[in-house]
């Protein structure tokens, strides 16, 4: 079963990327957890971004965890669908019971 969380961050700085390929000679396999980022809206002092966690695999995942930094001087601001941890500049999302 696949299942799908968002996590809706307004921050001023941030960007994930992640990059994938299959070669067609190779055996098939289940793809993993992914995070995308998607900017939502700018209002140019800041903007709101959308991560959105997809499962990919056969399996239920029972927890999850998003890490990224962003640049000093800038913060997230408002947030929800996840609990959030900090240490300066590293944010840690992890998904709610």
């Amino acid at each position: 079963m696949r299942r799908r969380r968002s996590l809706v961050l307004s921050v001023v700085a941030g960007l994930l990327a992640a990059v994938g390929a299959v070669w067609a000679t190779n055996p098939a396999y289940a793809a993993g957890p992914t995070a995308t980022l998607v900017k939502t809206s700018d209002w140019g002092s800041g903007w709101e971004g959308r991560y959105t966690i997809t499962n990919g695999g056969s399996t239920t995942i029972n927890g999850w965890s998003l890490t990224f930094e962003l640049p000093a001087g800038t913060t997230v601001g408002t947030y929800w669908d996840a609990l959030l941890t900090s240490s300066g500049q590293r944010y840690t999302f992890t998904n709610r019971s």
